[in-house]
């Protein structure tokens, strides 16, 4: 038997599906499949304000904030759009914190995975795009 939570209306807004926990094609800054600490890291980015969370940090410099997990910077936010690079790194936990912030900061981009590697889902040019390991990976802004 599949159970919902309940979610209040205030953090998931009008794009969701009345009915049911899952939001339609729309993205929202709260989206209820998004971790709480990746809500929070995600303000954060918005607010260029620095901050800690178990193994989360956000760090704003000038015009540039970093974001790190467990001490290795996973991803950099400018005016010229995101920097992701997984430090070698390839976990569910990583992916998942790319795909918050590319979901809130990024231009239709996400991280994927196919037989144990990771691609790139390109939101402009629908392709997918090898993701690089342990590189910098520059994609557009918004």
């Amino acid at each position: 038997m599949l159970r919902f939570r309940a979610i209040p209306w205030t953090l998931v807004g009008p794009r969701a599906t009345i009915g049911t926990s899952e939001p339609n094609h729309l993205p929202t800054r709260f989206s209820p499949t998004m971790r709480k600490i990746e809500q929070l890291m995600n303000q954060a980015i918005t607010d260029s304000k620095d901050w800690q969370q178990d193994n989360t940090s956000v760090f704003t410099t000038g015009g540039s904030t970093s974001v790190f997990l467990h001490g290795h910077e996973i991803a950099r936010i400018t005016h010229d759009g995101v920097s992701l690079n997984n430090k070698g790194w390839l976990t569910a936990t990583t992916k998942s914190r790319m795909n918050a912030i590319l979901k809130e900061h990024g231009a239709g981009d996400y991280v994927c995975q196919k037989n144990f590697k990771w691609f790139i889902f390109d939101g402009l040019t629908k392709e997918l795009k090898g993701f690089p390991t342990n590189e910098w990976c520059q994609l557009g802004a918004i």
